[in-house]
């Protein structure tokens, strides 16, 4: 479960790295902004994230991920994200170039939402088409986050954003 809860931490944090500069009027703004962005409009964060593990998990294992499933993957992961509760707590100034923003968010706990439907779903296996079955079980799953997400307790995060003549970064 901590591996599910530091995963969902450390997309959010890439997801961040990889927003690079934006203008805004302030920090906070800059961070709340670009969850937004990911949530709603730009899942290309959650994109880069899943092929950074699909790589990692393909050095370590025989069996190599299939790109059929990327799709419907990435729809989970961008399911799952937008289920995640966040709340921008104000920044606090660093130095002339730097800014401490407090983010509370709640993760969702995905083995808790995903639990009855995987042990619904694993017993109806009737094809011997691996890929087709797991595509269906992440429907299935995409849904049951978007019907009935679970959460873990409330974490807090602080994030360093440093402002350029561009913006924040």
């Amino acid at each position: 479960m901590k591996k599910k809860h530091l995963c969902l931490v450390l997309t959010l944090i890439f997801a961040l790295l990889l927003g690079g500069c934006a203008s805004g009027e302030t920090a906070d703004k800059y961070v709340g902004d670009l969850i937004t962005s990911i949530k709603k409009e730009d899942p290309s964060s959650l994109s880069s994230f899943l092929e950074q593990g699909i790589s990692d998990e393909n050095e370590t294992y025989v069996l190599q991920f299939p790109d059929e499933l990327k799709d419907s993957y990435l729809k989970f992961l961008q399911a799952s994200f937008n289920a995640v509760e966040f709340e921008i707590n104000g920044a606090k100034k660093i130095d002339d170039e730097r800014y401490s923003v407090q983010l509370t968010f709640t993760p969702l706990d995905i083995e808790a939402t995903t639990k009855n439907t995987c042990e619904k779903y694993s017993p109806a296996i009737s094809s011997t088409n691996l890929n087709a079955e797991m595509t269906k079980l992440l429907e299935k799953a995409t849904e049951a986050v978007k019907s009935s997400p679970s959460y873990e307790n409330s974490t807090q995060l602080t994030l360093e954003v440093k402002k350029s003549k561009d913006g924040y970064s």
